[in-house]
């Protein structure tokens, strides 16, 4: 795809590089043989045995793209273990996301929060309430769904397409989830209820009852202003 971008987009400047995590050294000569890919190791600078910017510097999971911008801000992911890029379609909308995020603007349909994916209502934080916008989406009467374009959309706030696919799934609250167990541990939460979605094939990830109960509460606050 980088000769790709480069021969048909060569004003974006796009560069894809790609980055190994501490312990995995030995693995670097399988992926860097007979490629042209930058390939960067992560250091372990301050002892701890954990890498210093791997899943550290920007949310991801497991086999993540991460496009980020000229400044080195997240823009959003793309997994490629959900999405197999010998899928013809799923390598053309990949291309298609990382010419976009290249331009400035959203992909598409511009449900997407080009500041931060994660960020689905907007207020610069990553939290529950995020997850819970797109929660409700999906229990709504048209479950997972594609998008429409957003100009065709007034009103609507909440950029619901976090990994910047054109639709409304599982995955795009697990994301949201995966980075708040990420940035403050997995919750192992009171006994009770507790919210899990997972994309298929995948285990759930739970998010604790106590954070949707604080969501809602903070949903339903706002709700009362509002009125």
């Amino acid at each position: 795809m980088q000769a790709e971008l480069d021969a048909t987009h060569p004003e974006l400047n796009v560069h894809i590089i790609g980055m190994n995590q501490i312990g995995h050294e030995s693995g670097n000569p399988s992926v860097t043989t007979g490629r042209t890919i930058p390939w960067l190791q992560d250091v372990d600078a301050n002892s701890d045995n954990v890498s210093d910017n791997w899943l550290t510097s920007w949310p991801y999971t497991y086999r993540d793209i991460v496009l980020v911008n000229a400044t080195g801000n997240y823009v959003g992911r793309y997994n490629l273990t959900i999405n197999d890029l010998g899928v013809a379609e799923n390598y053309a909308t990949l291309r298609q996301i990382v010419i976009d995020a290249a331009e400035g603007h959203p992909g598409g349909t511009g449900w997407t929060n080009q500041l931060d994916a994660l960020d689905v209502n907007h207020d610069t934080y990553v939290s529950p309430i995020d997850a819970l916008f797109v929660l409700n989406e999906l229990n709504g009467p048209f479950g997972s769904h594609e998008l429409q374009p957003r100009e065709s959309m007034a009103g609507t706030i909440n950029y619901l397409d976090t990994n910047g696919d054109g639709f409304v799934a599982p995955i795009d609250a697990l994301l949201v989830i995966n980075e708040l167990n990420r940035s403050s541990g997995t919750p192992s939460g009171p006994s009770g209820p507790a919210a899990a979605v997972a994309a298929e094939g995948e285990a759930p990830v739970v998010l604790d009852a106590s954070a949707i109960a604080a969501a809602l509460d903070e949903l339903s606050q706002r709700k009362t202003v509002d009125e």
